[in-house]
Order: C-alpha cells, then sequence, then structure tokens
C-alpha cells in the first residue's frame, strides 16, 4: 500500500499564497480556514510549504498557519526560486531651474526684456506715466517686471494709467 500523499489543512481564517516561499513574492490568492491541499514540498527552512493549486497554479504557504499532517522535516525541499525582481521606485522629481530676477530696464529707448517697452526719456531711472503714454505703454500692475520703475501716481497698484 502506498503511503499517503502528504497534506495541509489551514487552521488561520486567512492565509496568502505567494508565488514564492517569503513575504516578498506576490501574492497568487488567499485560502480560508479549514481549506486542504496536498503539499508538494518544502523550502530549506521548513517555514513555507509549496502545493498545487490554486489559480490553476502552484503556490507557496506560510507553515505556522497550518495544520499539516506529516513531520515537515520528512518533506522533499525544492530549493528557493529566486528573489523577485525589486519593486520599480520611481525616478526622482527633477528639481525646477530655478527663473532670474527680473532685471531693471535700462534706462532710455527700448527694454528688450519686458514685451510692453519701456523708456525712461528724462535719464533718472524711472518711467513717468507721461513718458509710457508718449510711447504707447498701457496701464501696468505691480507683478510686471517693470512695475518697480515707473511711478502709480494714485498707488493703486496700477502705473501708467490715464487719470
Amino acid at each position: 500500500m502506498p503511503a499517503p500523499t502528504p497534506y495541509f489543512i489551514v487552521n488561520s481564517d486567512w492565509v496568502n499564497v505567494r508565488e514564492g516561499p517569503g513575504p516578498e513574492f506576490a501574492i497568487i490568492e488567499a485560502v480560508s480556514r479549514g481549506s486542504r491541499f496536498d503539499i508538494g514540498a518544502r523550502n530549506p527552512d521548513g517555514d513555507w510549504l509549496e502545493f498545487c493549486c490554486v489559480k490553476n497554479r502552484r503556490g507557496w504557504i506560510y507553515a505556522p498557519r497550518l495544520e499539516v499532517s506529516v513531520d515537515i522535516a520528512t518533506l522533499p525541499v525544492k530549493a528557493e526560486p529566486p528573489p523577485p525582481p525589486p519593486t520599480a521606485t520611481r525616478a526622482p522629481t527633477p528639481r525646477p531651474t530655478p527663473t532670474p530676477a527680473a532685471q531693471p530696464p535700462p534706462t532710455g529707448g527700448n527694454c528688450d526684456s519686458d514685451p510692453l517697452g519701456c523708456y525712461d526719456d528724462n535719464n533718472n531711472g524711472r518711467i513717468t506715466c507721461v513718458e509710457a503714454s508718449a510711447h504707447g505703454i498701457a496701464p501696468v500692475r505691480r507683478d510686471h517686471p517693470a512695475y518697480p520703475y515707473m511711478n502709480d501716481r494714485d498707488n493703486d497698484g496700477i502705473v501708467c494709467e490715464r487719470d
């Protein structure tokens, strides 16, 4: 009479079945208390058992969560598969390149860095509303790079506006 096939019965509410003998391997499925499976092999340490089948695949299950029909030491040893590849890590996010601080417009003439064009006809370092109007510059708000170099007569945050 042939020896009976070794088996185990799950004695925890749920136990994960993994692709390899260890928690670092992907989970195939979870099996519930009372489930019975035939044992195929054990890992060298005897703390994981290989069996068939869950979702038509061989799997590994953690032995301390099981009731085993034989002494685990008597089971054949299956060489452990190579560990799974490391989980993908996100590449570091590149830091944004700081934008250079706004440069003051040169006195006199057109400011190439300013799309509105800035003029300091008096060469005093400030652009007056009269100077700007003479060159067709529209009202400019405080957040415009040329703002610090223009006059805000009524202190409302908009320079070169018509009164």
